[in-house]
């Protein structure tokens, strides 16, 4: 039996991480969204009705990262005329509706926009 060459293992200490669920009432709708908040980065995740956690992404700054015109344009048309996308992590997206849209840009407006980042 081949005997294994010892290794070293270094960890850093590591970043302090905030977690805050924010629930946003809308009329009779509820919208939850899990806040990460790091010492120098803040990050937004929204949950839906089946608890699951969807990045959410601007279709603004999405097209920005898109090499060439054409394929801008191809991009387009598979996602129709939505602003904000809301992205599973590994294949599947789909667009944010009007109401969920609406508690996202409240929150922003309200409370991200004041959380300091360190």
């Amino acid at each position: 039996m081949k005997q294994l060459a010892e290794c070293k293992v270094s960890v850093s200490e590591g970043k302090k991480l905030i977690r805050h669920i924010a629930e946003v009432k809308r009329g009779y709708n509820t919208y939850y969204f899990e806040i990460n908040k790091e010492i120098d980065y803040i990050s937004v995740y929204f949950i839906d009705e089946a608890k699951r956690r969807f990045s959410i992404a601007s279709v603004k700054e999405i097209l920005t990262l898109i090499p060439n015109e054409i394929e801008r344009k191809r991009y387009r048309n598979i996602i129709g005329d939505a602003s904000w996308l809301l992205l599973d992590g590994t294949h599947d997206f789909r667009s944010m509706t009007k109401e969920e849209q609406a508690a996202f840009l409240y929150l922003k407006e309200n409370v991200l926009n004041d959380m300091e980042i360190e």
